[in-house]
């Protein structure tokens, strides 16, 4: 079975970017005769890229079987010639370099992308809400700048991990898109600069399981009303500038609120204790 030209193409011209590329990478022509290890083909066309190192393996099972690559070099604009992937699983390696904006060119047909823990820099595109199926986006410890892009519109989006540790991220408001994600059941935004009030919102999303966004500067009242989601289990908001708190008595799971100045006064409540 041999890929589509286009494709194979646009996966070959990439890997010649990169270093510590799979051995079988060099001893196969087409990406999808073999196939390449992480490259998963379907009616001959690439719809998956999964590049993990061991250390992630573990928490995916279905790659367990992935060697150790530590992929290095850049992202490519190239990649925007993919554009039957599904999966873009780069985490865990050494990429570095930009994000090119045609990862999520409206061409795409992503759902998910991981490119956590790698050396990428510069700005976050602005345009990834160009995918309206992206269920999943996890750019976590890189050393991105610039400010937040726009979620809106990405009314698949269930899991957003953007842990800003190691990132330069611009101040900002909380932005609109934190209140237009219906589909969300994990937001993760941790040791940024996102300050102002949070929206009750962020809280009834129907499917929201954990809100994690500890080491901010949200501040004011924290209010959690009785429009909470029932699948709500985790509330994170540690080390903000939370000032005082209106919590509905039907909320009964976790929430964590030490190190915020409402905390001083209060600080044999349960919320409060480390």
């Amino acid at each position: 079975m041999v890929c589509v030209v286009f494709a194979a193409e646009e996966l070959q011209s990439l890997k010649s970017h990169w270093q510590n590329t799979p051995q079988i990478w060099d001893q196969i022509d087409d990406p999808c005769g073999a196939p390449w290890v992480g490259v998963t083909c379907t009616n001959s066309r690439i719809t998956s890229l999964s590049v993990l190192n061991p250390s992630s393996c573990k928490n995916f099972i279905h790659f367990r079987k992935l060697p150790s690559m530590s992929l290095a070099g850049n992202l490519r604009d190239r990649i925007g010639g993919l554009t039957e992937l599904r999966s873009f699983h780069f985490n865990r390696n050494q990429l570095s370099g930009f994000i090119p904006p045609v990862l999520f060119s409206s061409d795409m047909m992503l759902i998910h992308v991981r490119l956590n823990r790698n050396a990428l820099s510069g700005e976050v595109p602005k345009n990834p809400n160009n995918l309206t199926n992206l269920k999943e986006l996890n750019l976590a410890n890189n050393e991105l700048a610039g400010p937040l892009p726009d979620l809106t519109k990405m009314d698949s989006l269930s899991y957003l991990f953007k842990d800003l540790s190691n990132n330069s991220f611009f101040s900002s408001e909380s932005s609109e898109w934190f209140s237009s994600l219906p589909s969300l059941t994990t937001l993760v935004i941790e040791n940024g600069s996102l300050q102002g009030t949070l929206t009750p919102k962020v809280f009834s999303f129907p499917n929201i399981q954990q809100v994690l966004l500890r080491n901010n500067a949200f501040n004011g009242t924290f209010d959690l009303d009785d429009s909470f989601s029932p699948q709500l289990q985790l509330v994170d908001l540690r080390n903000n500038q939370i000032s005082a708190v209106t919590l509905s008595a039907d909320y009964k799971n976790k929430l964590i609120l030490v190190g915020n100045p409402v905390c001083t006064g209060l600080p044999n409540v349960s919320f409060c204790q480390p």
